[in-house]
């Protein structure tokens, strides 16, 4: 899965603390790519049984979701 830069961080935690967390609960074994020259995304590798990688995709998915509102805000018109 791809990750926008700016939504990494929520990801990672600091010290590593949430992605170890996400590793933790859902048993999957989780890579984080380099960000490249030129890329907004940085590239999530997620292995493990089918039942950790969519347990570790559901959580990445929520925390990125929680983020996304605070650096997004929804706009009322």
């Amino acid at each position: 899965m791809n990750i926008p830069n700016d939504l990494i961080g929520c990801i990672i935690g600091r010290g590593g603390q949430k992605i170890n967390e996400i590793r933790q609960v859902s048993g999957a074994n989780i890579k984080i790519s380099n960000a490249e020259d030129g890329s907004s995304d940085r590239k999530v590798t997620i292995t493990g049984s089918p039942e950790c990688i969519g347990l570790a995709q559901y959580l990445i998915s929520t925390r990125l979701v929680q983020q996304s509102c605070f650096i997004y805000p929804i706009q009322y018109r």
